[in-house]
């Protein structure tokens, strides 16, 4: 028996299949020349999103409904590609605390 919380990361899923199976995983630690640079939300990126959309994905995110935070991102990407970019892939790994602590910082 092993426990990994959620939001599930691959990482502490690895380390509970090495623990529990006796494995030693081995990493490839070279990043593809495909792989697209780290993206980061900073509050000040939501500042030209509107209030209401910005209220709608809080309340996706809190009510963990992927379809209805997937869907607001894409609203959110109508006006500002490179931001959907960075919101979905947050949502994609199920990084909701990040985009949570950005909307509340936002709203102070």
């Amino acid at each position: 028996d092993d426990f990994v919380g959620k939001p599930y990361r691959f990482n502490e899923i690895y380390a509970s299949l090495e623990r529990q199976l006796g494995l030693k995983l081995i990493y490839n630690n070279e990043s593809p020349e495909h792989e697209r640079p780290v993206l980061t939300l900073e509050p000040e990126m939501l500042d030209d999103v509107s209030d209401e959309l910005l209220a709608t994905l809080k309340e996706a995110l809190e009510t963990l409904n992927a379809e209805h935070i997937r869907e607001t991102i894409h609203r959110i990407g109508e006006k500002d590609q490179a931001l959907e970019r960075v919101l979905m892939r947050l949502a994609d790994n199920y990084d909701y605390p990040t985009i949570l602590n950005a909307l509340n910082k936002v709203e102070q």
